[in-house]
């Protein structure tokens, strides 16, 4: 039997491109950057990815993408797409139409759960959280990106809390058990607007799980789309770089 010769990953995200089908494509031209801040928000039912690109001619371009799954889709497909994150990654750069080296990529992901759940104990879905972000991860790092960081939600949330004129205490940051889970939806449409998706919120389906409110339907959002606080974490990381410049 021949040899069967693997392809090489290649650098230039523009040659890279996913062949799944993405939203309708920008008219910027493609453009090389100085940065691609990522940011990434994992769970058991989702993977999202946020991305803020500063151009060589010093404009910001943004964007977030993500993948979703359902009650129907087994535990090991979930695993599979984690470790296929790269795709996910080439539809953000194709939305953004920009070309980013390896490093000229710096990812910051939220830490799939606290220490405190672990310190407690954690449940078949926790534990199963925490193998894909760790799937994903791994397939980030096989694809060449390494300025990776992980950080706890709290990281993140102080610096939008910050602009928002609160705090990233509980009694401020979900002071009656649910605003919590749409701070940064607040943020962007507030901050950010011309970065929204206007993703429908996200509501608990008795077959599906957590999935994304359809238009038919008038039940009361558990939390906002994944997406903005894929975003926000991808803001942390520029607020990052700019400590360094």
């Amino acid at each position: 039997m021949a040899e069967i010769k693997k392809k090489k990953p290649t650098k230039s995200a523009k040659l890279a491109v996913s062949k799944k089908k993405t939203r309708k494509l920008s008219k910027k031209p493609w453009s090389r950057v100085k940065w691609v801040c990522v940011g990434i928000d994992s769970s058991y039912y989702s993977i999202s990815i946020g991305g803020i690109a500063k151009t060589k001619d010093g404009k910001i371009r943004a964007a977030a993408v993500a993948k979703r799954w359902t009650k129907d889709d087994h535990y090991f497909k979930r695993l599979e797409d984690a470790a296929m994150v790269h795709h996910l990654m080439m539809e953000l750069f194709q939305i953004m139409k920009v070309e980013p080296q390896l490093d000229e990529v710096f990812i910051v992901h939220e830490e799939p759960a606290a220490i405190s759940h672990i310190q407690k104990g954690a449940s078949g879905v926790v534990k199963q959280q925490i193998e894909i972000g760790g799937a994903m991860l791994g397939g980030l790092l096989r694809w060449g990106w390494k300025e990776i960081w992980q950080i706890p939600a709290t990281k993140w949330q102080a610096v939008i809390a910050k602009d928002l004129g609160i705090t990233a205490h509980h009694s401020k940051w979900n002071p009656t058990k649910k605003e919590g889970k749409f701070r940064a939806k607040e943020w962007v449409e507030k901050f950010h607007p011309k970065w929204d998706g206007h993703w429908p919120d996200i509501i608990r389906h008795s077959k599906l799980g957590m999935i994304p409110r359809p238009d038919t339907s008038k039940a009361r959002g558990e939390q906002s789309d994944d997406r903005y606080e894929a975003l926000a974490i991808a803001y942390f990381m520029r607020m990052e770089l700019k400590k360094d410049a």
